[in-house]
């Protein structure tokens, strides 16, 4: 008997022990299946109103006024060459010369065939008004010198097109032609460019363009020249933008010894268009989704957690890194800065 009571005793702790074990089996699956939720950590700001100065701003490139690639009209041996790289040029001014001979000879042809065809003409006008000579044999004459002074304008512009000549004022910074070269038509001998002005070539963004107009006065500064501003005058806005949304403007500028521009230099282009006021101004960083369909998060104590709201709000003018609120936002709100891509509207976070 007492054997079997022990029995029964041990029976019971281990079933004892088991169903211990599978209880909290149980409640660690119930508890694994259970989703863990994190509650995400964002910083944020009290939106204030600020003082902007409303600017237009854009970068761009400085071209040259007048630039220039001169091209070969004629075939021939180039014999000489009248400039060097950065030489400066007036319009007319020779550039180079191609071998003449055969061009000459040409010439002195065709000149004596239009003086043949000339005389021939004139005798049979005169033969023809005393019934000596057809009306075919006029009419014969007359076409055989209009072919002849054909020819000898063309060869009379093929001598002329070997001297290879400047269409504009401004400084030699190509030549790649050198004495020996054979050159065809459409063969580049130099490029001229004119900086005597020079022009600012930026693209406006749409939100932009419209602020600006022909004729403007607008301020200039060169990267190059961080202590100088020049002052432009706004010559074109283009009616057609690009596939990005911005339009192509010029600004002409005058060019100076003291801080010459060159083709190519970076400038900014910068003009104000009202006075100083107080807006809402909040970080471009804070915005969620696109510029045509912006959205802020803010923060709000709900039952007493804080939740993250998110608003739809109408921007305004640009400040650097900062944006204008139109519409949409307080002053006061706490607006998120940062982590606002983990926060969802309504969802708990944590505020710092």
């Amino acid at each position: 008997m007492k054997i079997a009571r022990n029995i029964v005793i041990a029976l019971l702790f281990i079933g004892g022990i088991a169903f211990l074990l599978l209880r909290n089996k149980a409640t660690m699956e119930a508890k694994a299946s259970q989703p863990i939720v994190l509650v995400p950590t964002v910083t944020t700001q009290v939106i204030e109103q600020q003082t902007v100065t409303e600017n237009l701003e854009v970068n761009g490139t400085v071209q040259a006024q007048n630039e220039v690639v001169v091209i070969a009209e004629t075939q021939g041996r180039v014999v000489n060459i009248f400039t060097k790289l950065g030489d400066h040029v007036n319009a007319g001014s020779a550039l180079a010369k191609v071998d003449t001979v055969l061009k000459y000879s040409a010439y002195l042809v065709a000149k004596a065939n239009w003086d043949k065809a000339k005389r021939d003409a004139e005798r049979l006008l005169q033969l023809r008004k005393e019934n000596n000579a057809s009306e075919n044999e006029l009419e014969g004459a007359e076409l055989a010198l209009q072919n002849a002074k054909a020819q000898f304008i063309a060869a009379e512009r093929q001598l002329h097109d070997s001297r290879i000549t400047a269409p504009i004022a401004g400084t030699v910074v190509e030549r790649p032609v050198s004495v020996g070269t054979m050159i065809m038509p459409g063969t580049p001998i130099a490029t001229i460019v004119d900086v005597s002005s020079v022009k600012l070539r930026a693209n406006m963004p749409e939100q932009e363009v419209l602020k600006l107009h022909l004729g403007d006065k607008v301020n200039v500064k060169a990267d190059v020249y961080p202590d100088a501003t020049f002052t432009g005058t706004v010559s074109f806005i283009s009616i057609k933008g690009d596939a990005v949304h911005t339009y192509p403007i010029e600004i002409m500028l005058p060019n100076s010894n003291a801080h010459p521009l060159k083709a190519g230099m970076s400038a900014t282009m910068s003009r104000r268009t009202r006075e100083s006021r107080t807006a809402l101004m909040i970080p471009r960083l804070a915005i969620v989704g696109s510029i045509k369909s912006p959205s802020v998060f803010v923060v709000e104590t709900v039952n007493g957690k804080t939740v993250a709201t998110r608003k739809n709000v109408v921007l305004g003018a640009e400040n650097g890194t900062n944006i204008e609120v139109v519409s949409g936002l307080q002053r006061g709100e706490r607006l998120v800065v940062n982590g606002q891509n983990n926060a969802r509207s309504g969802g708990e976070v944590i505020a710092q």
